[in-house]
This record gives structure tokens, C-alpha cells and sequence, in this order.
């Protein structure tokens, strides 16, 4: 259970109070916040919204998806699979992507399973890398 943010700007939809959203709805939109928490962070690339840059005095073991020699596609789209899985009431999540070499356009589509046995796919999730 979560409060209900409108998809275009974020914010709390409070016309008439406040909403609760579940189930799909909810893993949806917490996919949503974690794929976009740093967008407009990058400030060249204003659509990345995951860690794309790891700074000199980072400590932390995060592997970044720019400045790591193991930073693939194929990473990329396992570290978004591993980030959904841990997500309440997700047992199961199975990924597809293209990859546009001359664009480096990377479309990435989770299909989801839930604990309820629900399935459904999320909305093509494009990166530029």
C-alpha cells in the first residue's frame, strides 16, 4: 500500500484526499521512483535516472553504469532485474531489451510476477548510454 503520486508530475494526488494505490499499481509506480531517483542529476544527460557516474571519492560498492569496465548492457538490465525483485510482493521478473548501437539506446521491458500470481508488463523503460 502506498499514497498514489500523479504519473506526470510526481506529486501527491490530493483532489478530493488523499489515494492509497495497491498491487500493480504500486509496484508500478515504486519502479518508477527507483528508475527515475536521480534524473536530471547527470547534468549533460538530463533523461538518466540510475547511478550512471561514480565520483573519485566514492567508497561505496556501487557499480556505476559509466566509468565501469563491467558496466555491459547485460549489467545494466540484471542490476534492474535484481533492484525490482527487491520490491514487496515481487517473486519474479523476467526482462527483455534491445540495445540501438548507433543511438546506444537501451529499451528495457520488465515483464513483473507478484505474490498474488498477478503478471503484467511495465511500459518499455529507455535509457541513453
Amino acid at each position: 500500500m502506498d499514497l498514489a503520486l500523479d504519473t506526470a508530475t510526481g506529486d501527491l494526488i490530493v483532489d478530493g484526499g488523499l489515494e492509497i494505490i495497491t498491487g500493480v499499481d504500486e509496484i508500478a509506480q515504486r519502479l518508477k521512483i527507483g528508475l527515475t531517483i536521480n534524473l536530471n542529476e547527470f547534468f549533460t544527460h538530463t533523461n538518466y535516472g540510475l547511478p550512471w557516474l561514480k565520483s573519485e571519492d566514492d567508497t561505496s560498492s556501487t557499480q556505476y553504469f559509466l566509468g565501469s569496465s563491467g558496466a555491459t548492457v547485460g549489467y545494466i538490465t540484471s542490476a534492474i532485474d535484481a533492484f525490482i525483485l527487491t520490491l514487496d510482493n515481487v517473486t519474479d521478473v523476467t526482462s527483455t531489451y534491445s540495445f540501438n548501437n548507433s543511438s546506444r539506446t537501451l529499451t528495457y521491458t520488465p515483464q513483473i510476477t507478484m505474490n498474488s500470481g498477478d503478471t503484467f508488463t511495465l511500459s518499455p523503460y529507455v535509457l541513453e548510454i
